[in-house]
């Protein structure tokens, strides 16, 4: 090496030696994450008795969770939205079509946008009620059935008279 030439400069930062370790990217952890809310919430749970119960570290519970208590506030309001859910998608689904309907809506709004918005509410309801489209094809099979029934025995009774 000549004298008086410079270093050259090293390209990378050296290293940080005490650089914090996130614990959830270290290891992943092994939780039902549906179990664990249903403990949480359903069993009143702690983050201490979920962690023994899954083996992991309390933090980890926490963190996977915390994500999820803005959704759940209170137990009894998801049940209580679970029980009117069909009236819930039934109000809103009004106050929509009731949108759709208002001229200052179709004038200053897309009525792509809000007819796609009643269409998704509108399904929602649909499949809430039990109405997918082969259960339609069913209640239909069976109305045609029923209706078929009462017409043989119609027959059946002028055949007997």
């Amino acid at each position: 090496m000549v004298k008086n030439e410079p270093e050259p400069k090293r390209k990378n930062k050296p290293r940080r030696k005490n650089k914090p370790v996130n614990p959830l990217k270290k290891k992943p952890f092994k939780i039902d994450i549906g179990r664990a809310l249903e403990l949480r919430y359903k069993n009143g749970m702690s983050y201490s008795e979920i962690a023994r119960h899954f083996g992991v570290a309390k933090s980890g519970v926490h963190a996977i969770l915390e994500k999820f208590t803005n959704l759940i506030r209170e137990p009894e309001e998801l049940e209580f939205y679970e029980k009117y859910k069909t009236k819930l998608l039934s109000s809103a689904e009004l106050k929509i079509l009731e949108k759709l309907m208002d001229d200052e809506t179709i004038k200053g709004a897309s009525l792509n946008n809000a007819a796609y918005a009643f269409q998704n509410l509108f399904n929602a309801n649909r499949l809430e009620r039990g109405k997918s489209t082969s259960n339609i094809d069913l209640h239909a099979s069976l109305e045609e059935i029923a209706s078929l029934e009462a017409e043989y025995e119609e027959l059946k009774g002028m055949l007997e008279d």
